[in-house]
Formats: C-alpha cells, sequence, structure tokens
C-alpha cells in the first residue's frame, strides 16, 4: 500500500501571512469582494508564493465554530493555490453567518467568491476554481 506523503498535505509558514503589517498592507491596498460568508482582499505582491491570511473573529460563532470555518479556509485556498497568480497576497475576512453554514456551501461560496474576484480583475469570462454542478452551493 502507498501512501501520500504529507507534506502535500501541509500549509506552510512561506504561504501564509503571519504578521499584522502584512494583513494591513494588504487591507490598505488591496482588491475587495465581498460575499454572503466571505469578505477577501487580494494585493499582488513580487514574491513568487500565493500567501494566505485568515481572520475569524468572535462573531461567528464559539471555538469550534471558528477553527472549522477556518479549516474550510485554508484547505479551499491549499487546493487552489495553484490556479492563482504567482505573487498574490489574500485575508479571507469570515462573517458572523459563516459559522452557521455547512463546510461544503462555505468552500464552494469562496471558490465563487475568487472565481468572480479574478475575473473582474483580467477581463476573461472562463471560470478556473468555480464550483462544480454537484456541489451545493449557496450565493451570496
Amino acid at each position: 500500500m502507498t501512501s501520500t506523503p504529507r507534506a502535500d498535505f501541509r500549509f506552510p509558514k512561506s504561504a501564509r501571512l503571519r504578521n499584522a503589517r502584512e494583513f494591513q498592507l494588504v487591507s490598505s491596498r488591496g482588491r475587495r469582494g465581498s460575499s454572503a460568508f466571505f469578505v477577501v482582499l487580494t494585493f499582488q505582491t513580487a514574491q513568487s508564493a500565493v500567501r494566505l491570511g485568515v481572520t475569524v473573529s468572535k462573531k461567528v460563532g464559539n471555538a469550534v465554530q471558528r477553527n472549522r470555518v477556518k479549516r474550510v479556509i485554508r484547505e479551499t485556498f491549499r487546493v487552489h493555490q495553484g490556479r492563482l497568480t504567482p505573487g498574490l497576497d489574500c485575508v479571507v475576512i469570515a462573517k458572523p453567518l459563516a459559522g452557521q453554514t455547512v463546510n461544503e456551501a462555505l468552500s464552494c461560496n469562496l471558490r465563487d467568491l475568487l472565481a468572480r474576484h479574478f475575473r473582474r480583475a483580467d477581463g476573461s469570462d472562463s471560470c478556473v476554481i468555480s464550483c462544480s454542478a454537484s456541489s451545493v452551493c449557496i450565493n451570496g
């Protein structure tokens, strides 16, 4: 039985925004998009890595709900980060309704939000990270 190396499923420090200065740069100079569950801020940098910052406040729910929402955001980003523009810093802020929503709908909503956000940026109609037809989507 062959197993996949655990490193393939990690979210390394190089793929994260880790301090307040990085978050503030994206917030002050980046583009904004929103949906019913998330606000996404993006800023193009000269770095080669796509990086993610996650903000989930106590308004989303208790610790269990907040951690679940963060896991969904990180997993959605990890799966789709190869399709995003290199050097992109992305901050995802969860709205309170995210804590009361199922994982599949959160993931689908975040994919749709990113797809709309980048379709607007480059003017193309192709949506490389949109939800599949079999997914349950709640669009905001």
